[in-house]
């Protein structure tokens, strides 16, 4: 839906990426049906300071664009929350730590305060700076979720934006089959065989392509989880 311009963002912000090293947060215990220490690559609620070893420092572009602990809201609070006051803009970062793709599950949780402009996204990228899947969320009309894996894209309805927050997964096989599934729906809204073996990044963003909005959502992001698988 917009990803000529979501893809420039991405492509800046790889260039932020240090050589890996294990900066992720020390998982916490599972409970019941959780993925077990043992598999969880990275876990982040954005307790602790922000953003610390776990994140690239925020890159923006235009003005307005800001990135900040909301210690008040979350799921539970405090989340990572993303918006701008002027367009175009943008708002982005990424994990230090890469992860390798196969088998990986990636677990994302959104809200958007309102229907206003703006285009809160989970990007996964490959090790040359290149989104290979997308989740975006738009609220404002024509609200719509976009889902892409390689070159594969998928609009669904959006949720109404608010103050819940939506889980977004995105999930590879061994054998390199890719889904993206929103709020645990028991058939992932879209799959792609054929994801590439490499090394990838989690990126957590705002954009604003638009050059006419006035008012501008807030998309906060937390409990950002990588399991193997």
């Amino acid at each position: 839906m917009r990803y000529g311009t979501t893809a420039l963002l991405l492509t800046a912000a790889a260039l932020l990426i240090p050589a890996c090293g294990d900066n992720s947060k020390p998982a916490t215990a599972p409970s019941s049906g959780s993925p077990t220490t043992s598999n969880v690559l990275f876990s982040e609620d954005f307790s602790t300071v922000f953003p610390g070893s776990n994140w690239t420092p925020v890159l923006t572009t235009g003005s307005g664009a800001t990135a900040i602990v909301d210690g008040a809201m979350g799921s539970p609070g405090p989340s990572l929350a993303m918006t701008t006051s002027a367009d175009p803009s943008s708002v982005a970062t990424t994990t230090v730590l890469a992860f390798a793709s196969r088998p990986i599950t990636v677990t994302v949780q959104m809200s958007a305060s309102n229907d206003s402009e703006g285009s809160g996204g989970v990007g996964i990228f490959d090790s040359h700076g290149m989104p290979i899947a997308v989740a975006e969320w738009h609220p404002a009309s024509p609200a719509a979720i976009t889902l892409r894996i390689l070159g594969n894209t998928l609009g669904i309805t959006a949720p109404s934006p608010g103050a819940p927050f939506h889980t977004f997964q995105f999930k590879v096989t061994d054998t390199g089959e890719a889904s993206w599934t929103v709020d645990g729906a028991g058939v992932p809204s879209i799959t792609q065989a054929g994801f590439p073996s490499d090394m990838v990044n989690v990126q957590l963003y705002d954009n604003i392509p638009t050059s006419s909005a006035t008012a501008f959502a807030v998309f906060r992001f937390d409990n950002v989880t990588v399991t193997s698988p």
